[in-house]
């Protein structure tokens, strides 16, 4: 406790103190004659310390008392209801242990020792009251481990968090790393794995590769991936299906002790439209699920080839890789054309009249100066504007701005800021970073699965090289930039993409792209993230919206069950000028039961220029339809439809057994414990989780307090009643 006195003028009250004790002396020493001794003494003291009560007071005493208490520590419990803890395996049912753990003597031991807060997630985090722990169940198609540290990384900064245990199976499959989320967590995490380790037998469909897009007639290849244990030898179709109508099969000898096969099927569609097909492993007897033997997907079958044309400056190792790319793709039709130092281009001219250049459907610019290509430029303006073709622009050294591009009609099509000072190549080693855009667009998608799409990302060659171009103009989108280089404050974009008229534009301005595709083979790797990119590139520009007023689309054909479908939207008044703030909803209409509607609202996208943008998540498998519609005021603006497809979830069953080394290295990096379901009840007395000691601070004003006053009446009362029984008064 400590006792501060709240005036300025200490001193004079002191000497105030001192002259009232002489005072009190002087005046009392006729009574001290009087009386005896004792009683005299007793008058003047008593009286003393009324006035030194008063005087006291007149300094604002406040007294300072610290209380401490002990608190237990806070613990928050994370229970995975994921589809991949419904599993039955050699130790028993997944999600049953969780139950047993919950309502028995373990969850009631740390409940004693801690406060406990509990929540379950998968894909998502939500709370859960201890009246649900008797009747959990897998509600979830994703595993997302990082969801809940991150959950509890922002909980720490509201209320001071000890530990947190994490009851789960460790099958992580969506979202960041976890070991890579838990290298900045300070929380120690104490993680009980439920399961068994050993993975179960069984087969499973794992990923498949495919074009989205094709044209009627082609043969368009289906790359199945398989995954299989204990079935080594075994033989199994792989039957490839339309609305039940074998289209293709082969059997597949079974490899076993979870080794991957890949089996390569085809389909050659005779009709235009969104074609739905199902490849289906047929399922053993004894397999520990079934779920995982089937995948659906979507195919956007069109009626005739694309027409590409291909312009570059001269030869170059860009040209000659994605020419064979694109010769490669039975939906394209490709004329690719060079500049003979003479000025003339090779092997043959260039078209000269309009109709012989609307006859294109995509025109790719490669390193070519717009001194070169300035005669035809008006034609390549009219293919995109109001044909609505596409139109790719690749980096070099006589590209963009060091072409000379800035300030012509060339370069009002692109959708970054031509300079008109000449910067420069900015050569070194690095490797473009994706923006939130280019996570989810199309475009950058280098596999169905997000998580899969992520890693071949990073494990991309670097590239060499940039052209400093400026920042993106109004309404574009910007889909990867340079790491660490900046110009005007802002990341230099590398891709990026728009709409013009009513076509769409592609910017890449980097060069020795190549090195994708050869020096991926160096590494053990294949060429399949080069080649999707530039199938994705094709397929993504030549989509025509024909000149709709209201365009919504869906970042992909078809989706994993648990995945988020992403929709984009642009809006235009009568003019093809963007549109903002206008009510654009989505009526979402499921073909398996089209009474279930529903309605959902996109918003405004923060870059503006009539954008918009949603996302739904938790939608079970099957084919769906939407409709777009756009209002405002009252009045519709425009409409649009589409498509898009959830499969059958099978990501939580790739791998059946409990992940021990995930689980117990990410207790390692935070200071926390691994333990088996088994031996849960270590936890509750190996946890390093202290009991919390709160310190509270109470300020006590003396001088106001009721306490002062009844102690100066005492004091005063105390003398009147010496007085009075001596005849005083």
């Amino acid at each position: 406790m400590s006792l501060t006195l709240n005036t300025q003028h200490i001193i004079w009250i002191l000497l105030a103190a001192v002259a009232a004790t002489i005072f009190i002396f002087w005046a009392y020493r006729q009574l001290m004659v009087q009386l005896s001794s004792r009683t005299g003494w007793g008058l003047t003291l008593v009286r003393i310390a009324a006035v030194g009560m008063l005087l006291f007071t007149i300094c604002e005493p406040a007294a300072s008392i610290v209380l401490e208490r002990s608190e237990k520590g806070t613990v928050l419990l994370f229970i995975d209801t994921s589809d991949s803890m419904s599993i039955t395996d050699r130790v028993g049912n997944r999600l049953e242990e969780v139950s047993r753990l919950l309502t028995g003597a373990w969850f009631t031991a740390l409940a004693d020792r801690y406060h406990i807060s509990t929540y379950q997630f998968s894909e998502r985090v939500t709370p859960i009251s201890e009246s649900a722990f008797d009747s959990l169940n897998t509600h979830a198609a994703a595993t997302n481990i990082s969801a809940a540290l991150e959950f509890a990384r922002t909980r720490s900064q509201l209320v001071e968090i000890a530990g947190i245990a994490l009851v789960t199976d460790g099958n992580h499959t969506v979202g960041r790393d976890p070991l890579r989320t838990a290298d900045g967590l300070t929380i120690p995490v104490y993680a009980i794995g439920v399961g068994d380790t050993l993975e179960a037998r069984d087969t499973a469909l794992i990923s498949h590769m495919t074009n989205e897009v094709a044209y009627v007639d082609s043969r368009i290849p289906v790359e199945v991936t398989i995954q299989s244990r204990g079935y080594e030898g075994e033989k199994v179709p792989v039957v490839l299906q339309e609305n039940g109508r074998t289209i293709d099969s082969r059997e597949v000898v079974l490899a076993g002790r979870g080794r991957e096969q890949s089996v390569a099927l085809h389909v050659a569609p005779h009709l235009a439209g969104v074609r739905q097909y199902t490849v289906s492993l047929q399922a053993r007897d004894d397999e520990l699920v079934s779920r995982n033997n089937q995948l659906n997907f979507s195919i956007k079958v069109l009626k005739s080839k694309l027409n590409v044309l291909y312009i570059e400056g001269s030869p170059r190792t860009d040209m000659t890789f994605l020419k064979q790319t694109l010769q490669r793709d039975p939906n394209v039709r490709l004329t690719s054309v060079i500049t003979r130092p003479d000025g003339e281009f090779y092997p043959e001219p260039l078209p000269d009249s309009r109709s012989e250049w609307l006859e294109y459907d995509l025109v790719i610019l490669g390193s070519i100066s717009y001194k070169q290509v300035q005669p035809w430029s008006t034609h390549i303006v009219n293919l995109v504007e109001h044909k609505g073709g596409g139109l790719i622009v690749l980096g070099g050294p006589k590209s963009f701005e060091l072409g000379g591009y800035a300030g012509t009609p060339l370069g009002n099509l692109m959708p970054v800021q031509i300079p008109s000072v000449n910067r420069g190549l900015l050569e070194g080693l690095y490797l473009p970073a994706l923006t939130a855009d280019g996570e989810t667009h199309a475009l950058m998608q280098l596999h169905d699965d997000p998580l899969e799409s992520s890693r071949r990302w990073s494990e991309l060659p670097p590239l060499t090289g940039i052209n400093q171009v400026g920042p993106a103009k109004p309404g574009a989108t910007v889909l990867a930039v340079h790491p660490t280089w900046q110009v005007n404050g802002q990341d230099t974009p590398v891709i990026s993409v728009h709409r013009y008229g009513h076509g769409k534009v592609l910017a890449v301005a980097t060069y020795d792209i190549w090195r994708w595709d050869l020096m991926m083979w160096g590494s053990g790797g294949t060429n399949a993230s080069y080649a999707r990119i530039w199938s994705n590139a094709v397929r993504w520009l030549t989509t025509r919206e024909s000149g709709k007023r209201v365009r919504v689309t869906t970042g992909k054909a078809t989706y994993s069950s648990g995945e988020p479908v992403v929709f984009s939207g642009q809006v235009y008044d009568d003019s093809f000028r963007p549109v903002d703030h206008v009510d654009l909803s989505l009526a979402i209409i499921p073909k398996m039961d089209e009474t279930r509607q529903f309605t959902v609202g996109m918003t405004s996208s923060s870059t503006g220029s009539g954008r918009y943008e949603s996302a739904i998540r938790h939608l079970v498998a099957g084919v769906y339809t939407f409709t777009a519609r756009a209002t405002r005021g009252g009045q519709t603006l425009g409409t649009d439809n589409g498509g898009f497809e959830i499969g059958e979830s099978a990501i939580e069953f790739t791998h059946t057994g409990m992940d021990q080394a995930l689980l117990s290295e990410l207790a390692n990096r935070t200071g926390g414990g691994f333990y088996r379901s088994n031996e849960a009840g270590r936890l509750v007395s190996e946890i390093k989780v202290p009991d919390k000691t709160v310190t509270g601070k109470r300020d006590v004003h003396i001088w106001n307090h009721p306490v002062s006053l009844a102690l100066f009446i005492i004091a005063l009362s105390i003398e009147w009643f010496i007085r009075r029984r001596h005849g005083l008064m």
